[in-house]
């Protein structure tokens, strides 16, 4: 039993790879936005703890 894909693993593989990339793009970008955010009540220390965690 012979099994192929053909050229649709490689355009899935392209498209899982750009979503993931776009993904974690707007994940980073996210983090960048919250860093510059002052401190609140519910953050007194400010939200720069999330770039570690999110940039990971």
């Amino acid at each position: 039993m012979r099994f192929t894909l053909g050229p649709n693993a490689i355009l899935l593989d392209g498209l899982f790879s750009l979503l993931l990339s776009m993904g974690m793009t707007g994940l980073n970008l996210y983090a960048a936005y919250l860093v510059t955010k002052p401190d609140d009540a519910q953050f007194q220390f400010g939200y720069a703890h999330f770039e570690p965690l999110i940039s990971a």
